[in-house]
């Protein structure tokens, strides 16, 4: 799988702003905590790898697959344009769950971002959201 925007900058108070619903109560406080220590002109400048494998499988309608990225996926907090901390990720997974529609080809869904804590059990999301997929010719 292709993906065409795989890079984005967004300030950390309009992530909270925009996605706070959608984001894991750990990580609102770490972006609180940030903003309290950088100011609001912190941002958040993320790079995932342009390329993932998607593995999954279809019932009737329903659709589930894991798509995972190859290679690190890469974050950086800036000031001013001043790195102030960064993180690099790699094996980043998403995983999806949604419906085929056929008459509009596209698949419709959630999708949610979940990391495994110990003994290899998931740990409460901490991110997630809708999605479109369409088929690209």
């Amino acid at each position: 799988m292709y993906d065409q925007i795989t890079d984005r900058l967004e300030y950390l108070d309009s992530l909270l702003e925009v996605y706070g619903d959608e984001i894991a109560i750990e990580v609102k406080h770490s972006l609180t905590t940030m903003i309290k220590q950088f100011g609001t002109e912190t941002v958040l400048n993320s790079r995932l790898p342009d390329t993932s494998d998607i593995q999954g499988k279809f019932t009737g309608n329903h659709v589930r697959f894991t798509k995972s990225y190859r290679g690190a996926t890469e974050f950086t907090w800036t000031v001013q344009e001043q790195a102030v901390a960064a993180f690099r990720q790699d094996g980043h997974q998403v995983q999806y769950s949604g419906q085929l529609d056929r008459d509009r080809m596209c698949i419709t869904g959630r999708w949610i971002i979940r990391q495994k804590g110990l003994f290899g059990r998931f740990l409460p999301p901490q991110a997630w959201g809708s999605f479109e997929l369409y088929k690209k010719s």
